[in-house]
């Protein structure tokens, strides 16, 4: 992979102070890189490599603002679950409609108190990752009992 992907990924983690990111960040950029290179038109007067950079770094601080620093330190809040009407359902009944990683995942989030970043790094697993279960989770829990 370019020079580009690891030095724009390696300044913007310190920049933002989420290195502990710099996976997550590294796959981002490294799509951005590789879109630049499908969506470049040389007609538009500018080079390559800008259009490079421009686009990771575009990617990267949008994925830091949007994903990471909002989501940073986020748990899934146990006083939304209470809230939902869920009359004559028992909370087992409830779990069993998830996968193992999503019953693990809710588990270390309302249980444990764990933050996406440590229930990627306790799992194996990205931030993006349990991001993504995470919403799917919250997802089910409107859909159904909202």
């Amino acid at each position: 992979m370019s020079s580009i992907v690891y030095n724009l990924t390696g300044k913007y983690a310190k920049k933002f102070r989420v290195r502990e990111y710099s996976e997550d960040l590294f796959q981002v950029a490294s799509q951005a890189y590789i879109e630049a290179l499908a969506t470049f038109d040389p007609e538009k007067g500018l080079p390559l490599s800008e259009w490079q950079i421009l686009m990771v770094k575009n990617r990267l601080v949008n994925y830091i603002q949007r994903d990471i620093l909002k989501h940073k330190n986020a748990i899934i809040n146990i006083n939304a679950l209470a809230k939902i009407n869920m009359e004559g359902i028992s909370i087992k009944d409830i779990i069993n409609v998830f996968n193992p990683l999503e019953k693990t995942i809710l588990y270390l989030a309302v249980i444990d108190l764990m933050s996406y970043k440590d229930i990627g790094k306790q799992l194996g697993i990205s931030v993006y990752k349990v991001k993504n279960v995470v919403r799917n989770i919250k997802k089910y829990f409107k859909e159904e009992y909202q």
